[in-house]
């Protein structure tokens, strides 16, 4: 997966790899996908890496992660938290929404055009060798060419008036796009797999007027990259304060 347009879009309200297969969004949709989960459990995982919490909650198979009660915990108020055994009263709800990311019709294109032996993906072929004796273990995976471009979006839901908290929140998250580029997305990252590249085309703020009708109630800023949505941050947190 490479570089794509992408939506970036803060929302009040009072009170997201590995490349899905072909079709599996269902009727219309040509093309793989990136779940957004995928995206957004990576993040999250490089959150808890940058902030330095604790992997204190168990979540099967021999992995831990973070989790908590702490509504100021910086990773549980935005990716979400469950009580566990302090009760369900104890839950946080995620502020981020992931969506799914579809091949641009670009890309379909293109890839539709191209042999893979595959119908927009192709197959890597792999061999491990036995040490002693040099005998081989061919192996194939499949994968998304480089250079394919997935449309990309993702949501922040405005649940407070701190403004340090929202511009915290909003730091932290393009912080960690720009660690997702500089680490690998999904599995066999070691091997060169899951290099990403985001292309920002807009960073959007929407107050609860909007939703009502006043459609200026409005603010946006003309981003390409990570790094401009981190120097823009400040003031799209005031937006909302």
């Amino acid at each position: 997966m490479c570089d794509g347009p992408a939506y970036w879009c803060c929302r009040q309200y009072s009170g997201y790899w590995r490349a899905g297969r072909t079709g599996g969004k269902g009727p219309g949709y040509t093309g793989a996908y990136v779940p957004g989960s995928s995206l957004k459990g990576k993040m999250r995982s490089l959150l808890e890496r940058k902030t330095g919490v604790p992997f204190d909650r168990y979540g099967g198979n021999g992995v831990y992660r973070h989790e908590c009660t702490d509504r100021s915990c910086p990773v549980c108020r935005v990716y979400g938290a469950t009580g566990g055994r302090e009760g369900s009263d104890k839950n946080i709800p995620g502020r981020l929404i992931v969506r799914d990311m579809h091949m641009t019709p670009e890309s379909v294109e293109l890839l539709s055009r191209i042999e893979t032996g595959l119908q927009y993906t192709e197959w890597k072929f792999e061999n491990s060798l036995d040490r002693v004796t040099a005998a081989a273990n061919p192996r194939q995976l499949e994968r998304v060419p480089r250079g394919t471009k997935f449309n990309f979006e993702i949501l922040y839901t405005v649940e407070t008036d701190n403004i340090a908290e929202l511009e915290e929140d909003i730091t932290y998250l393009v912080q960690i796009l720009g660690l997702v580029e500089d680490d690998t997305l999904g599995g066999h990252g070691s091997r060169g797999y899951g290099k990403v590249l985001f292309h920002f085309t807009s960073f959007e703020g929407r107050s609860l007027a909007y939703y009502s009708g006043d459609k200026s109630a409005v603010l946006r800023f003309d981003v390409k990259t990570p790094e401009e949505c981190v120097a823009v941050a400040g003031q799209m947190a005031a937006f909302f304060g």
